[in-house]
C-alpha cells in the first residue's frame, strides 16, 4: 500500500474503534514496520508494562528494534521521564521506535519535534482524575503553594500553582516530607498536560473551616486531561465514540478528529455478534448501580450481601471469574474454590480466555463530589456510566472465551442492573437477557391511570411555559384550602429544562401569585418519576443579562430574587424539626413563611433530604441582600445548635444563582415524599416573611459597628 494513503496529516487526532480481540494492536504492528517507521518516528504508548513487553514481542517478530523505556529505570518516575526527553531530543528523522507507559508520557514537560512522530495511544486513558485531602487543622499545607482562580464555569474555580518552578523543583528534590501526600496534586498543577478544578463553594467552606468539622476540612480537586496531549496521536481502543476522551475531544480539540480507516480496515472483518455464544443476566431493576445502592438494607443483610449468595447459587459449582471492589473482599464468594477473582481493571489479561461464567459486581459509579463536577464541565450521568462501569465490564467480559473466535462455548454473564444487562447486550449482539432473583429488591409498583394522566398534565404545563407559548396554568391556584384569600405578593420564577443550561434563550421567567406558585410546586411534587432529571428545574432569581456575559446563571446577571432556597442534604436537621422551629407552633418570633419538600433522594436511609422555599416580603434587589438573607438563616439555625455542616445545608444556596428540580414523588420511595406549607396565608407572609432589604441593612449597621460575624445576627427580629 502506498506510504502516501497512510499518511497522517499533521496535527490530526485519530482514532480506531473497534471490539476486543479483533486485532487492533497486532495490526498496528504491522504498519508500524511497513509504513509509519519509513515517515519519521513512532512512540507507542500502553498502559503497562505487561503491555509494553507483549507489543515489543510482536515488533521484534517483525525483526523491528523497539526501545522500551519503562518502571526498570533504577531511580523511578523522573529517571523514566529524563529517558524519554533524552531519546526525544536525539532521535534520528526516522525509524526509532519507543514504547513507553501512559503514565510516563502525559506528563512530559514538553516534545521535541512532535510533528516528526507518530503517537500511537493503545487503550483509552481516562480523562478526568479526582483526590480528595482532610485537613482538619491547618490548611496552609496547601494554600500557601495553590492559587484559585475563577473559570467560566458554573460552580467551579481552576487551580494552579502559585509559584509554578519553585513547587516544580520541590518536586524534583523530593525534601518535604510534609508535602509528600500532595505530590499528586502538585505533578497535576505543574503538568502542561491538566487542567485541575475545585469547586468554589467548597473552596470558599475550606478556607473558612475551623478544624472542627471533618466535612469542612475534605476538600477535592479534579484534573481533567488537556486536548493537546493528543495532538499526532492515534487512540485505538473498544467503543470508543462512547468514551468520555471522545466527547471531551469532539467538543474541545483544536483538531481535527478522525477515524483512521486504513487501520480499521486492516482488522478482521467479523461483526460483534455473540448472539449464540452469550446469555447476559441481571439482579436488580435499576438504570444504574452505585456504592450507596449496594448497601441498601435487604433484610438483615445489605443488597450486595444478597446478590453474592444469590449468584453463588446460580452457578452452583461451576467455575466462574468474579470481578468486584476491594472492599467486598469478606464476602461469601471469597471461600468458594470455584470463584476466580479477576482485577476491575484487566486490559491485557489473556489468562482467563477458558472461562465461560463470570459475574460483574463492582459499584464504579464516581461519588457524588466527582460526578457534580464532571455535570458542571459538561459530561452526562448517561455519559460517564457508558464511559466507566459499562465499558469496564465489556472489557473484563471480553477477557473470557468470547475473545476467541475459534471457541463455540456459551458465555454465562451476570451484572449487577439491568441499565449495564441492556448496554452489554448492545455491546455484543445478545438479546438473551433476563432477570434473576426477582425477589431481590421490590419493583416499582405501575402507575395507575390517574397517576399517568396526572405526569402527563405536568409535563404539558412546564412544556408550555418554556416553550414560551403558556396556554392557561391548570395548577392556578383555586383559593381553596389553606391558602384562601387575596394573594398581594408576586414572585418572579426562572425555568429551565436541565442542570447543565447555560444560553440565556434556553430560560424563562414567569411571574405568578405566591398562592399560584405553591399550588405549581404541590402538583409537581405529587408527579411519580423514575429520575429527577425527567422534571424541571426552578431558580429564585431573575437574571438580566450583562454585557460580555455568554451565560445567565452567573452573579454579574443577577437582578432580584423572591425567595431563599434552602437545601438539606441528610444532616442531622430532619424535615419535622425544621417545622417545629420555624412553623406554626414556634414562638411568633421565630416563625418563618415556607414551603418545604423532598429532594428525589430522600429515603429511608436518607431522611433528612429536603428542601424549604422561604419567601419575603418584597423582592432582594441586589445580591448582597440575598447573602445577607442566607446568612441570617444560618444565624437561626445556630441558635438552635446546628451549624450548616452539621445540618446538610448546602452553601452553594447562598450564590444567589443555583437552581434546583422541582419537586416529585420518587417511585422507589413513594413514602418518602413531602410537600407543606407553613404561615403561607397573605397575611403571615406580611408578618413572618422576610425583608432582604432591612437584613442587608443590618449586616451593614453591624459591620460599620465593628460587630463580630458571628454576633451579627444574634437578636430577635421585632416583627
Amino acid at each position: 500500500m502506498p506510504i502516501n494513503l497512510i499518511r497522517r496529516k499533521k496535527n490530526n487526532i485519530n482514532y480506531v474503534s473497534a471490539p476486543c480481540g479483533i486485532g487492533k494492536t497486532t495490526n498496528a504492528c504491522h504498519l508500524i514496520n511497513s509504513h509509519f517507521r519509513h515517515e519519521g518516528n513512532v512512540m507507542v504508548v500502553l498502559p503497562t508494562i505487561k503491555l509494553i513487553e507483549e507489543v515489543k514481542q510482536k515488533l521484534q517478530a517483525l525483526g523491528l528494534k523497539p526501545i522500551v523505556i519503562d518502571g526498570d529505570h533504577k531511580q523511578g518516575r523522573r529517571s523514566v521521564r529524563s529517558a524519554i526527553m533524552t531519546a526525544l531530543r536525539n532521535a534520528p528523522e526516522d525509524g526509532l521506535i519507543l514504547l513507553v507507559t501512559w503514565n510516563a508520557f502525559v506528563d512530559l514537560p514538553y516534545f521535541d519535534r512532535r510533528s516528526n512522530w507518530t503517537i500511537i495511544i493503545d487503550e483509552i486513558p481516562a480523562v478526568d482524575s479526582l483526590r480528595s485531602w482532610t485537613l482538619p487543622r491547618n490548611s496552609m499545607f496547601i494554600t500557601d503553594k495553590i492559587k484559585v482562580y475563577p473559570s467560566s464555569i458554573d460552580g467551579l474555580s481552576v487551580v494552579g500553582a502559585s509559584n509554578p518552578t519553585a513547587l516544580r523543583d520541590e518536586l524534583e528534590d523530593h525534601k518535604d516530607d510534609a508535602d509528600e501526600p500532595f505530590r499528586e496534586l502538585y505533578g497535576w498543577l505543574v503538568s502542561p498536560s491538566r487542567t485541575v478544578y475545585v469547586e468554589t463553594a467548597a473552596w470558599e467552606r475550606f478556607l473558612e473551616q475551623d478544624g472542627t468539622d471533618p466535612e469542612a476540612a475534605t476538600i477535592s480537586f479534579l484534573a481533567l486531561l488537556k486536548t493537546s496531549v493528543f495532538e499526532n496521536t492515534i487512540i485505538m481502543g473498544a467503543n470508543f465514540e462512547d468514551s468520555l476522551l471522545y466527547h471531551w475531544l469532539h467538543k474541545h480539540a483544536s483538531y481535527p478528529i478522525e477515524e483512521h480507516s486504513v487501520l480499521t480496515g486492516l482488522l478482521r472483518n467479523e461483526h460483534h455478534d455473540f448472539s449464540n455464544r452469550a446469555r447476559i443476566h441481571y439482579l436488580i431493576e435499576k438504570d444504574r448501580f452505585s456504592k450507596l445502592l449496594k448497601n441498601t438494607t435487604v433484610g438483615d443483610q445489605n443488597l450486595i450481601e444478597v446478590m453474592d449468595e444469590t449468584v453463588g447459587k446460580f452457578f452452583d459449582g461451576k467455575d466462574f471469574l468474579w470481578v468486584h471492589n476491594n472492599n467486598d473482599k469478606e464476602s461469601v464468594l471469597s471461600s468458594l474454590p470455584n470463584a476466580q477473582t479477576m482485577p476491575v481493571i484487566c486490559h491485557g489479561l489473556n489468562e482467563f480466555s477458558h472461562y465461560t461464567n463470570i459475574y460483574l459486581s463492582a459499584a464504579l459509579n464516581r461519588n457524588p463530589i466527582h460526578s457534580r463536577m464532571m455535570n458542571a464541565l459538561g459530561f452526562t450521568n448517561e455519559m460517564m456510566t457508558k464511559a466507566t462501569p459499562h465499558e469496564t465490564y465489556y472489557q473484563a467480559i471480553m477477557r473470557t472465551s468470547l475473545r476467541n473466535p475459534d471457541a463455540s462455548d456459551i458465555v454465562d454473564i451476570v451484572v449487577p442492573d439491568r441499565g449495564s444487562a441492556e448496554r452489554i447486550g448492545q455491546l455484543l449482539g445478545v438479546t438473551q437477557i433476563n432477570r434473576i432473583a426477582s425477589n431481590i429488591l421490590k419493583h416499582e409498583s405501575p402507575l395507575t391511570q390517574s397517576q399517568k394522566n396526572h405526569r402527563m398534565k405536568f409535563h404539558q404545563a412546564y412544556r408550555d411555559i418554556l416553550d414560551r407559548e403558556r396556554l392557561p396554568n391548570p395548577y392556578s391556584y383555586k383559593g381553596n384550602g389553606t391558602h384562601s384569600g387575596n394573594w398581594n405578593s408576586e414572585v418572579s420564577v426562572t425555568f429551565h429544562e436541565c442542570k447543565y443550561d447555560k444560553s440565556p434563550d434556553v430560560f424563562v421567567e414567569d411571574t405568578m401569585s405566591i398562592g399560584d406558585f405553591i399550588a405549581n410546586l404541590r402538583i409537581a411534587g405529587k408527579t411519580h418519576l423514575e429520575e429527577k432529571e425527567r422534571t424541571y428545574m426552578f431558580n429564585p432569581t431573575n437574571f438580566v443579562l450583562a454585557p460580555g456575559e455568554d451565560g445567565l446563571r452567573r452573579q454579574n446577571n443577577f437582578n432580584k430574587s423572591s425567595f431563599m432556597v434552602l437545601d438539606f442534604d441528610n444532616g442531622n436537621l430532619s424535615p419535622d424539626e425544621f417545622s417545629r422551629l420555624f412553623g406554626e407552633k414556634a414562638p411568633i418570633h421565630d416563625r418563618l413563611s415556607f414551603a418545604i419538600c423532598n429532594s428525589f433522594s430522600r429515603s429511608p436511609e436518607q431522611p433528612n433530604r429536603f428542601r424549604v422555599i422561604i419567601f419575603y416580603t418584597k423582592p432582594a434587589t441586589c445580591i448582597e441582600q440575598h447573602h445577607a438573607v442566607y446568612d441570617y438563616l444560618c444565624a437561626r439555625l445556630a441558635r438552635s445548635g446546628l451549624g450548616e455542616q452539621s445540618a446538610g445545608l448546602d452553601r452553594s444556596c447562598r450564590t444567589g444563582i443555583q437552581s434546583f428540580y422541582l419537586p416529585c414523588t420518587n417511585r422507589q420511595h413513594p413514602d418518602h415524599a413531602l410537600f407543606e406549607t407553613h404561615n403561607t396565608r397573605s397575611r403571615e407572609i406580611a408578618q413572618f416573611g422576610i425583608d432582604p432589604e432591612f437584613l442587608h441593612g443590618i449586616v451593614q449597621l453591624s459591620v460599620s459597628g465593628g460587630c463580630g460575624l458571628r454576633r451579627r445576627f444574634h437578636f430577635r427580629l421585632d416583627r
